[in-house]
C-alpha cells in the first residue's frame, strides 16, 4: 500500500491595526504571496490568517491572545 507523505502545514497569524489603510492591506496581502511562494519551495502548506484589528489597539491585543491560545505556529 503505497501512502502519500503528508505535508507539512505551519500556520500563521497575522494582525494588521486596519486593514482598510492601503499600505497596510498590501503589506498583508504581500505577506500571503510570499508564503505561498516560500512553501511551494520548501514542499509544505502555510495558512495565513489575517485579522484586522479596525483601528483598536484593544482588538488587536485581544486578537494576540487568541492566537497564543490557538497555538499558531507563528504571530506577525
Amino acid at each position: 500500500m503505497n501512502q502519500k507523505p503528508s505535508i507539512q502545514t505551519i500556520r500563521l497569524a497575522v494582525s494588521v491595526y486596519n486593514q482598510s489603510d492601503t499600505f497596510i492591506d498590501s503589506v498583508a496581502q504581500y505577506i500571503k504571496k510570499y508564503a505561498e511562494s516560500y512553501a511551494e519551495q520548501q514542499s509544505l502548506f502555510i495558512q495565513v490568517d489575517i485579522f484586522d484589528a479596525l483601528g483598536s489597539q484593544t482588538t488587536q491585543n485581544k486578537q494576540i491572545d487568541q492566537f497564543i491560545e490557538k497555538e499558531y505556529d507563528g504571530i506577525a
